[in-house]
């Protein structure tokens, strides 16, 4: 019995160490596109063309964001946010949806307006590994 486990023991703690880090990665991932897949009846190539124009959204919104915070357009930035609440939420991407629906309540009254280049510096860094995510799940 101690010499199989001698032998067994290095392999299981190996295959428990690869799951291990597997879960890790799957709860680093910003994405999860089960509620697209479903609306998409599953069909992978809508899937992959819904994320395609997504992706272009993201990078015209990431641009939009920035032009409408500098030229302090709080009613236009609330209306963006909305649309990106919904886009995200979309792409099963629930820290930006969070973020987004803060923003938009902020700036449709204009209030601590301060803040909001932080959650712009925030939707972009989500949005880099979104893209990468995303990217990773086309190539596939």
């Amino acid at each position: 019995m101690i010499l199989i486990l001698k032998i067994f023991a290095p392999k299981i703690m190996l295959y428990f160490s690869k799951i291990s880090i597997f879960t890790d990665y799957l709860h680093c991932m910003k994405t999860d596109l089960k509620y697209l897949q479903q609306m998409a009846g599953y069909d992978n190539d809508a899937i992959k063309e819904m994320i395609g124009l997504f992706l272009i959204q993201l990078n015209e919104m990431g641009l939009e964001f920035d032009a409408l915070v500098s030229n302090k357009n709080w009613h236009e930035l609330s209306r963006l946010a909305h649309k990106a609440k919904s886009s995200a939420l979309v792409m099963g991407i629930e820290s930006m949806a969070v973020e987004m629906k803060e923003l938009e309540q902020l700036a449709k009254e204009a209030k601590d307006t301060e803040l909001y280049s932080g959650y712009m510096i925030r939707f972009n860094e989500t949005k880099k590994q979104v893209e990468e995510e995303l990217k990773t799940y086309l190539e596939q």
